[in-house]
């Protein structure tokens, strides 16, 4: 078992492991070309701009925060980190930090859009399409959805 601590440091991601982070999760390091973008992504529009930004920032500081994935077909799917992902990509890394878990196409589907939704730069029509499905998912109970919202 593993020791569980806050924050892993860079020496875990640089040891280029799998190991296991908790019961149906695990922490890698993902070759960037193999993954397949969240197909309930909310955010239709990514910055030119910011994705030059944060790949700069990827190239001076690595990638800070692991992405969030799940496996499906024997491919990793991203659940959460897909401004991340397109930044490595950008930056030129072959790999990136992740923790896979194992989890559902419902909560993949909520995962992702609930983290989209925190964020201050989706547009209204991004937010609007996030909140109808996950309703949707939610089978229409509101009192569900404000508990997956937050």
């Amino acid at each position: 078992m593993v020791e569980r601590r806050l924050g892993r440091g860079l020496d875990f991601f640089l040891s280029g492991s799998t190991e296991q982070a908790s019961v149906g999760e695990s922490v890698a390091l993902l070759d960037v070309q193999a993954l397949l973008p969240n197909p309930h992504q909310p955010r239709r529009e990514f910055s030119a701009q910011e994705l030059e930004d944060l790949a700069a920032s990827i190239r001076a500081s690595g990638v800070l925060q692991p992405i969030l994935v799940r496996l499906v077909g024997g491919r990793h799917q991203i659940i959460a980190g897909e401004r991340r992902w397109r930044a490595a990509k950008a930056a030129g890394l072959e790999r990136i930090p992740a923790l896979v878990r194992e989890i559902s196409d419902d909560q993949a589907a909520v995962f992702g859009l609930v983290e989209n939704l925190h964020r201050e730069d989706l547009n209204a029509i991004e937010k609007a399409r996030a909140f109808k499905k996950i309703q949707e998912l939610c089978s229409g109970n509101q009192e569900e959805v404000a508990r997956q919202v937050g």
